[in-house]
């Protein structure tokens, strides 16, 4: 037995050591972006503001047991409905509390992923990143992501625990506000207008529209697709902060990038021969 024991350990092993090793790879972009400078307090303001509103998203954890014989297609159905009857006894304002969270839902995102979905669409006027994001690459792919739509982008430390605590998220590292935020009926109207008041911007609420993408446009200038440096995100022609421009390289089309093959390696031939002859 012992010896079997000996060979199955060895076994394990070598399979232990013939797994692959992963290797994270990051396409970061090599030009530098100036960020948005909040003072420390701002920071608060901002994070205790998020804490106060979306404090009323999570909602609290409640085991609805189910019997046994309850079919598995109407499960979800029935626990969410039971769940709904229990808030409504629990909380008093239950109906005010859900149009809030509805509200909430409808003018904030969440996530790298979502973000880069609909910052096309021009639908985000600020996004909020976290300044000890880690992996790092995380705020260098979004950045310039809002850079090249025109969005107010902001660096607040502290949000990624601030959201684990306020909504019992593992990470958040990214949030989006929605155009939504604009009207001052909105939840969290107040949060817009602190970020704009510390960052020295008005909202003169300038629909512009979103640059088109340049891999499905095909070949463009860079001209076209540079940030004008006299107006911010929001139209506000002198801010507090600055951009660098953008840097932007011409597509090729297949045929333009042959030629240039040919032609590269017709002048290296023609090189080496020219010294051979003279040798």
């Amino acid at each position: 037995q012992a010896e079997n024991s000996k060979y199955l350990s060895c076994d394990l092993f070598f399979k232990m050591n013939k797994r692959k090793q992963t290797k994270l790879v990051y396409l970061v972009n090599p030009f530098d972006y100036e960020w948005p400078a909040f003072s420390i307090t701002e920071e608060s303001a901002v994070l205790e503001t998020l804490k106060r509103h979306l404090s009323a998203l999570r909602r609290p954890s409640i085991n609805v047991p189910l019997p046994k014989n309850t079919p598995k297609e109407e499960r979800r159905q029935r626990r969410c409905q039971l769940k709904e009857e229990i808030l409504s006894k629990e909380e008093p304002n239950h109906e005010e509390l859900e149009s809030k969270r509805k509200a909430l839902r409808n003018s904030l995102t969440a996530g790298a992923a979502s973000l880069q979905r609909l910052l096309p669409t021009g639908s985000i006027t600020v996004v909020i990143l976290d300044k000890n994001c880690d992996p790092i690459p995380l705020s260098k792919l979004l950045v310039p992501v809002c850079r090249k739509y025109k969005t107010l982008v902001v660096a607040v430390r502290g949000l990624s625990e601030c959201m684990s605590k306020t909504l019992n998220l593992n990470r958040c590292s990214c949030l989006g506000l929605k155009t939504e935020v604009k009207h001052p009926d909105n939840v969290l109207h107040q949060l817009y207008k602190e970020i704009l008041k510390s960052l020295n911007v008005e909202d003169k609420s300038e629909q512009m529209e979103p640059v088109k993408d340049v891999l499905k446009t095909g070949k463009r200038n860079a001209s076209s697709l540079e940030f004008d440096e006299s107006r911010d995100a929001l139209g506000q022609s002198e801010s507090k902060y600055q951009y660098r421009p953008l840097q932007i390289l011409q597509i090729e089309t297949e045929t333009e990038v042959k030629a240039k093959m040919t032609k590269k390696n017709k002048k290296m031939h023609s090189k080496a021969k020219n010294e051979m002859q003279k040798t």
